[in-house]
């Protein structure tokens, strides 16, 4: 569900809800546990989502970087091999190379291509992680969301590098 934005908005829609059901379970003179356990839980079920959402983001911005570096590679080859091996002979029958130095310059434009199309997986990428939505949580919710980030992040946690 969670690489279907559809599917994980509902099953985060359903869990805030769930959330909000349970504060208003919290009577008004609770202190203590009674009061810290349902925040601390919340926030631990939000951390999880948190995490699961920043994996599945990260996820595609490593395909996409790994896209950037395979196209890249494939022009510089590409144009690199067609370059190198170019040179002229003077007319009193030396011959120059020029290809290499071209060649660097070729060097040069897929590195910054490459760069260019990171920057734009970064650019869309990169909005959808803020955590700005939830600075203003009670200390509480935000010790359950650490809790639940580790643990996610335990088992989220890519071994295929």
């Amino acid at each position: 569900m969670s690489e279907d934005p559809e599917a994980y908005g509902t099953l985060h829609k359903a869990e805030s809800r769930y959330i909000d059901l349970s504060l208003e379970r919290i009577p008004e003179d609770a202190k203590g546990a009674e009061l810290t356990n349902p925040l601390n839980k919340a926030g631990t079920a939000l951390g999880a989502m948190a995490s699961i959402r920043e994996d599945v983001i990260n996820d595609g911005r490593m395909a996409g970087y790994s896209e950037a570096d395979w196209k890249a590679k494939i022009a510089y080859h590409v144009i690199g091999g067609a370059v190198t091996p170019l040179y002229f002979t003077t007319a009193g029958g030396v011959s120059v190379a020029f290809g290499d130095s071209i060649q660097r310059g070729v060097d040069t434009w897929a590195w910054q291509w490459g760069n260019e199309m990171k920057a734009e997986v970064d650019a869309k990428a990169n909005p959808a992680i803020s955590d700005d939505d939830v600075e203003s949580y009670p200390r509480d919710v935000l010790e359950g969301r650490v809790r639940g980030t580790e643990t996610a992040q335990k088992y989220l946690t890519d071994t295929t590098n």
